[in-house]
């Protein structure tokens, strides 16, 4: 019998009141992220439940931080996945303002179709890891999405 492959599992926190599709790629295609200009679509999730709940919060204020979240875990066979390669970024890649380089490695990333998840570390949490999920990837279909899990911030993370 021959072993099964290493899956992964990651998190992508989105609000639970949204028309939105959390796996689509549409928010970042429309607004552009660290990692992707706009017009490539891209999910954006997490290594750990925590550090998805401080990529929400470092990029909201008030009313939007305190809004219900579901977290969906997404499992994908770790054959799948690649991870960059952090000595190859420029000295501010964490910095506030992302930079057109890093837009332009994931965009390359993305449109090469390599693999359909990039580990890339994270901007709060150097030695953590976000994933790029490429919903356009021939591949795509092997991620699977969990049953969502209802999250709900604390409001002292909000002071």
């Amino acid at each position: 019998m021959a072993a099964k492959a290493a899956t992964i599992t990651v998190w992508r926190l989105f609000p639970e009141q949204t028309a939105w599709d959390p796996f689509d790629g549409e928010g970042a295609r429309l607004y552009g992220g660290r990692w992707n200009p706009r017009g490539v679509p891209m999910v954006y999730a997490a290594s750990t439940q925590a550090l998805a709940v401080l990529e929400i919060l470092v990029h909201l204020q008030g009313l939007s931080a305190q809004r219900a979240y579901l977290a969906y875990p997404l499992t994908f066979p770790e054959p799948l996945s690649r991870c960059l390669d952090v000595d190859a970024l420029p000295e501010d890649w964490s910095s506030d303002e992302p930079s057109e380089c890093l837009k332009a490695i994931g965009k390359e990333w993305a449109q090469s179709h390599a693999s359909v998840a990039l580990a890339v570390p994270s901007a709060i949490i150097p030695h953590e890891y976000n994933y790029l999920i490429n919903p356009t990837h021939p591949e795509f279909k092997s991620v699977k999405q969990g049953d969502p899990v209802p999250l709900s911030l604390d409001p002292r993370l909000l002071n």
